[in-house]
């Protein structure tokens, strides 16, 4: 298994409601060398209250909080200011990834070293109705070159 750290970078707004399941399902990585980053962008529903209350004694979880509320886009950009990690992950608040994901998606990464991001099948359910559908299933493989992603997606002033 490879050591480097990996950054799991959760921005979340109002999502109080929504956030354990999505940082337990981080938390329950297979991989081990993880470190969570939770940026709470001002939130009203006290999900800042929440976080500190539930995971601020968790030593992979790191906790901040924007001093007012930011553009969307912009609070996203600010989570990798505090990722320490090799790879970084983007997880929504109030998604869930699979035990096994940052495992292979590293191993994936370390076997195709001009990969800059990688993207999965995605599966949208509503518990609520009992309903799923698929997302994302593109084809087996998407290789974005690295520094195409880096500079175009993620440096590029926001419009």
């Amino acid at each position: 298994m490879y050591k480097d750290l990996v950054s799991i970078v959760i921005p979340t707004y109002n999502r109080v409601n929504l956030i354990q399941e999505t940082i337990d399902s981080a938390l329950a990585q297979t991989y081990k060398n993880i470190e969570i980053i939770l940026f709470d962008n001002n939130s009203s529903d006290n999900t800042f209250s929440f976080l500190k209350k539930k995971y601020n004694k968790n030593l992979k979880v790191k906790i901040y909080k924007n001093d007012f509320t930011l553009d969307i886009v912009i609070n996203w950009r600010k989570c990798f200011d505090y990722a320490n990690g090799k790879y970084v992950h983007i997880l929504w608040s109030d998604d869930l990834i699979n035990p096994e994901f940052i495992s292979k998606t590293v191993d994936f990464l370390e076997c195709n070293p001009s990969a800059g991001f990688v993207y999965t099948l995605t599966e949208i359910f509503n518990n609520d109705k009992g309903t799923k559908k698929y997302a994302f299933q593109l084809k087996n493989s998407g290789l974005i070159d690295k520094k195409v992603f880096i500079e175009k997606s993620l440096m590029e002033p926001p419009l």
